[in-house]
C-alpha cells in the first residue's frame, strides 16, 4: 500500500502577531513546463508533481522553444569521449556508463546550458547544494525532441528496499499515473523484458544469470504534442527515455522515434565474453 507523503511545518506568524493559515499551493499539470520551475517547489510539492507525471514526462519531453530554434545552441553529436566526458557515440549509438540509445539520423546534441535551468552555484562551501538536473541528455531535429532523464526512484514512491526494476512500481497500467501527465490521452502501453545475459560473481557461485530488465512503454498525447516514452529502473534510480513531436508531424516520424525509444537500455555489470 502506498504511503502518503506529509509535511509538518510550524504555522507562520505575521508582524502583527496573528497566525497565518498555511495552505498548499494549487498545482496545475501541463506538458511542456520548463525544468527551471523545480527550483520553486518544496520536496513534498515535488513528490506530488512526480506522482502526476509532470516532472517525468511533461517537464522533460519539452518542445524546443523559439529561442532554441533560432539560436545556434545545437551542435553536431560528439564524436569521442574526449569531447563529451564519459559519453560516447559509435555510429548512432549514444552511450554512457549508465545507459545507451540508438538515435535516428539528423538529431543534434543540445548544449547543457541551453536546457539546464540550473540554479546558480552556492556562494560558500556551507551553502546548500542545488539538486542535480534530472535531464541528462537532449537531442533535437527540427520540432522533434529526444530526452533522457534520471531521478531517484524514492522521489516517486518511498520504499523500504532499493528499486532494481520498474515492475516494483506495479504493472504497466497501475504505474501509468506515475509516468504520464494527468489528463493525457494514452493510446498505447506495453512491456518489454530485455534479456541481459549473465555475470561472473568472482565467488564460488561462479557465473550467474542476470534478471531481465523491464521497460514500461507509453504513447500518449497532451495538447498538440505526442510522446513516446520508455521507463526503466536499476540501483534505486529511475530512467526515462522520451521522444516527442507535434501531432501534425507524428504520422511521418512515429516509427523512427519509437525505434529510438525502444532501443533504450540500462547498463548492467560486465558479462563474460
Amino acid at each position: 500500500m502506498e504511503t502518503a507523503a506529509c509535511s509538518c511545518q510550524p504555522r507562520q506568524t505575521s508582524v502583527c502577531g496573528q497566525q497565518q493559515r498555511h495552505t498548499r499551493p494549487r498545482l496545475t499539470v501541463q506538458a511542456g513546463v520548463h525544468l527551471a520551475n523545480q527550483a520553486k517547489c518544496t520536496p513534498v510539492e515535488r513528490r506530488n508533481l512526480l506522482k502526476t507525471g509532470l516532472l517525468v514526462a511533461g517537464a522533460v519531453l519539452v518542445q524546443p522553444s523559439p529561442v532554441i530554434a533560432a539560436e545556434p545552441v545545437a551542435q553536431e553529436l560528439p564524436r569521442s569521449t574526449e569531447e563529451f566526458g564519459l559519453f560516447e557515440l559509435i555510429g548512432n549509438v549514444f552511450s554512457t556508463l549508465e545507459f545507451s540509445m540508438t538515435l535516428p539520423d539528423g538529431f543534434q546534441y543540445v548544449q547543457p546550458g541551453a536546457f539546464a535551468g540550473n540554479a546558480p552555484a552556492p556562494s560558500s562551501a556551507n551553502a546548500k547544494q542545488p539538486p542535480p538536473n534530472p535531464l541528462k541528455a537532449k537531442f533535437v531535429n527540427g520540432r522533434q525532441v529526444i530526452t533522457i532523464i534520471v531521478r531517484g526512484a524514492s522521489d516517486i514512491r518511498p520504499t523500504f528496499f532499493q528499486v532494481t526494476d520498474v515492475s516494483q512500481f506495479g504493472d504497466v497500467d497501475s504505474a501509468k499515473s506515475l509516468f504520464v501527465p494527468r489528463g493525457a490521452y494514452v493510446s498505447s502501453k506495453s512491456v518489454e523484458r530485455a534479456e541481459v545475459g549473465s555475470r561472473d560473481t568472482g565467488t564460488i557461485a561462479g557465473v550467474v544469470p542476470l534478471p531481465p530488465q523491464t521497460f514500461y512503454r507509453y504513447i500518449f498525447e497532451a495538447g498538440q504534442t505526442k510522446f513516446a516514452i520508455s521507463v526503466g529502473a536499476i540501483k534505486g534510480r529511475l530512467y526515462v527515455a522520451g521522444a516527442s513531436a507535434p501531432k501534425s508531424d507524428w504520422d511521418n516520424v512515429q516509427q523512427q522515434l519509437q525505434d529510438a525509444v525502444n532501443s533504450f537500455r540500462l547498463a548492467t555489470p560486465n558479462t563474460p565474453s
